[in-house]
């Protein structure tokens, strides 16, 4: 799932904001959406954020640039207010990303 998203981005021109917040529109409808497409919540919210911060990076947004943005398709917030859980998991996507790191998924049964 991760390796799609990654792909997706790698597509993305870093100059069309546009883009990028479609691939993460806070709508019911996003299947990219994991906190309101896939339940329980809870349990993807983390990988929701940490992919989201995984896939900044990739298109080429900065850091604070990927905080601000995840702040305000949460809930509007122009301060970038973000809850620091979710700052964290951003944070680590992005720095997993950006030290070029890969992803894998066990084999099922494993």
């Amino acid at each position: 799932m991760l390796n799609g998203l990654i792909a997706q981005a790698g597509k993305l021109n870093v100059f069309d904001v546009g883009d990028f917040r479609n691939m993460w529109r806070n709508t019911p409808d996003n299947p990219n959406n994991f906190k309101l497409s896939l339940q329980p919540a809870s349990l993807y919210d983390q990988f929701g954020n940490f992919a989201y911060g995984a896939t900044a990076e990739v298109v080429g947004y900065p850091l604070w640039f990927t905080q601000w943005a995840g702040a305000y398709g949460r809930n509007g917030s122009l301060t970038g207010n973000n809850l620091p859980i979710n700052k964290q998991d951003i944070a680590s996507g992005y720095n997993a990303a950006r030290g070029g790191a890969t992803y894998s998924v066990a084999p099922v049964g494993f």
